[in-house]
Parts: structure tokens; C-alpha cells; sequence
């Protein structure tokens, strides 16, 4: 409108396909550079969403490392409860099964005491029965003397009872019989025989 030329401001005269050219040209690189900055954005866009996710998923494996650290140490923890349980149950093993052996030595002693102590009833029970029988026997043969050397006037004579033999108490180990008593004395019960 102000009615200078090309030529009066030193430019090249152009045609007006060349000026429509140029414009072309120039819309076509503003259009690749409005692409390119969208493009930048976007890429920008993504590595901040990209930074965000990482930085929560180092949040969470840091969580998870700590998890895995504290279960480790009660792994650790249980580990060394179920050694001192498997030592107090070894200890308790052994001795019950220390006590189980001092019981069978005991009892094999109280069999071995209860057949040496049947050995020595038996043989008290004979010796027993043996001076019964030579009791009974003085016994008669005092009798058959004082028959056969007469009773006068019918007088009754006042006989002893048979010695009593008193068997040992289960345990003691010593002979408990007693000594019979002399001829013609009173038994320990004092009363006469009624055997004749």
C-alpha cells in the first residue's frame, strides 16, 4: 500500500508462484516444528510419567527388601529356637533313658535279692520242719521213758508242749529258731500236752 517495490528495497524481484512457494514452504516448516516441539512434549511427558513410576517401584522394592530382610532374621530366630529345643530334647532323651537303665539295674538287683531271700525261706522253712520233726521225737521217746519207768497212783506228770520254732521275719538273714527247753520244764506257754 505504500507503494514500494521490490526493487526500491533491493530484493529480488519474485513472481507469484514464487511468493506462494516460499509460503509453502514456510507453513511446511512450521508445521514439522510444532510437530517436533508435540513430539518433545510428549517424550518429555513420558519420561517424568517413566521417573514417577520408578521412583514408586523403588519404594516398593525398597518395602519389599526390608520385608525379606525382617522374615530372614525370623527364619534366623526360628532356626535357632528349633536347635535349643532339638539340644533340650536330646538332654531330656538322655536322661530318661538314664533313668530307664538305673531302673532296670535296680530292678534286676531286687529280683536277684527276691531269689537269694525265696533260697533262704526255703531252707528256714526245712530247717523249721527238721527240728519239729526231732522235737516231736525227743518228745516221744521222754514219754515212752517216763512210761516205762512206772506211774504211781495214777498221778498225772505235767509234760511240756513241743518247742515252738519261731521262723525268721522276712529279710533279717539270721536263724530265728529257738532252743527246745530242758526235760520236764514248761514251754513257753506254760501248760501241758495234751497229746499223751
Amino acid at each position: 500500500g505504500s507503494g514500494v517495490s521490490c526493487c526500491q528495497l533491493g530484493l529480488p524481484q519474485m513472481r507469484l508462484q514464487d511468493s506462494g512457494s516460499i509460503i509453502k514452504a514456510v507453513s511446511s516448516l512450521l508445521g514439522m516444528r510444532e510437530r517436533e516441539c508435540r513430539r518433545r512434549r510428549d517424550t518429555e511427558e513420558k519420561l517424568a510419567r517413566i521417573q514417577s513410576d520408578n521412583k514408586i517401584l523403588t519404594g516398593k522394592v525398597k518395602r519389599l527388601e526390608d520385608r525379606v530382610a525382617t522374615a530372614q532374621d525370623r527364619v534366623k530366630e526360628a532356626e535357632a529356637r528349633l536347635r535349643r529345643a532339638e539340644r533340650d530334647f536330646r538332654q531330656k532323651l538322655s536322661g530318661a533313658m538314664q533313668e530307664r537303665d538305673d531302673w532296670e539295674r535296680a530292678a534286676h538287683q531286687y529280683r536277684g535279692r527276691d531269689r537269694q531271700k525265696e533260697v533262704e525261706n526255703r531252707k528256714l522253712a526245712q530247717q523249721y520242719v527238721k527240728l519239729q520233726r526231732q522235737a516231736s521225737e525227743r518228745l516221744i521217746e521222754k514219754r515212752s521213758r517216763l512210761s516205762s519207768g512206772g506211774l504211781r497212783g495214777g498221778s498225772k506228770i505235767r509234760m511240756s508242749c513241743p518247742p515252738t520254732v519261731a521262723p525268721e521275719p522276712y529279710g533279717d538273714g539270721q536263724s530265728g529258731v529257738t532252743t527246745p527247753p530242758p526235760a520236764g520244764g514248761r514251754g513257753p506257754g506254760g501248760g501241758m500236752s495234751n497229746s499223751l
